[in-house]
């Protein structure tokens, strides 16, 4: 420090003029703060470095370790059965089976027989008066009689289920009050209004007539035709030639 103030001197010596001479002294409060505030900081960082070195060199101790008592488990040998107690035997009542009550025999029932199939007989050869019977009762009962017959079966166009006596064993004489006809087609169905047969390449249908021949009913298997009163059968598609 003071070659520092010596050095401040000299060139402020040069500098200044030669009539004024300047002495400066030294300031002796400076010096002593300065190394007052250098002390204050070395000291505890001294302390604080010294104090770390001392723990590092002690060796830590250990804490002590506390064991906990291991519980011995009892042997079988220290176990005791309890005191057996005798088990009270329940007796239930016995479950009686009912005595088989013997099926008694139904008596045969006969077998029914249709009431269609019991028509009255006719006369031999003999056509039906429509003066005792209304033509819509025959209609109805004839084809009863054709359906009846006819089910389970299968029946040939030639073949007819019918009360009625066919035209060919009709009297002479009512005979020749037929026409001769050719029978062309015979359509039938459950609904009337779709049956239909066809004499001569002529189309008749249930309540027709053709010269003089009214048709009645058309069967499954044969037309019921009149003349006149008198009412009687032909077979399906069977030509007639008087």
């Amino acid at each position: 420090m003071s070659s520092v103030l010596k050095a401040l001197r000299q060139q402020q010596a040069d500098f200044a003029p030669q009539h004024q001479a300047i002495h400066l002294d030294p300031v002796q409060p400076t010096k002593g703060r300065s190394n007052a505030w250098w002390l204050v900081v070395t000291v505890p960082l001294a302390v604080a470095i010294g104090g770390v070195a001392v723990w590092l060199a002690v060796p830590t101790s250990s804490a002590p370790t506390q064991t906990t008592p291991v519980q011995q488990t009892p042997t079988a040998a220290e176990f005791q059965l309890g005191t057996p107690e005798p088990v009270r035997v329940v007796s239930l009542p016995e479950v009686q089976q009912p005595t088989p009550t013997p099926v008694q025999e139904q008596p045969a029932v006969p077998p029914v027989t249709s009431n269609f199939a019991e028509a009255p007989a006719l006369e031999r050869n003999q056509a039906v008066d429509l003066n005792q019977v209304s033509p819509d009762l025959l209609a109805a009962f004839e084809e009863a009689v054709a359906l009846t017959s006819g089910a389970g079966e299968t029946r040939t166009p030639s073949s007819s289920s019918s009360v009625l006596p066919r035209l060919g064993a009709l009297p002479v004489s009512l005979q020749q009050r037929v026409p001769s006809f050719s029978y062309d087609a015979h359509q039938y169905s459950s609904r009337e209004r779709d049956r239909f047969i066809t004499f001569n390449n002529q189309r008749l249908r249930q309540g027709d007539s053709w010269q003089n021949v009214q048709v009645l009913t058309i069967a499954p298997n044969h037309v019921v035709l009149a003349v006149g009163n008198q009412a009687f059968q032909q077979p399906a598609l069977e030509d007639w030639t008087n």
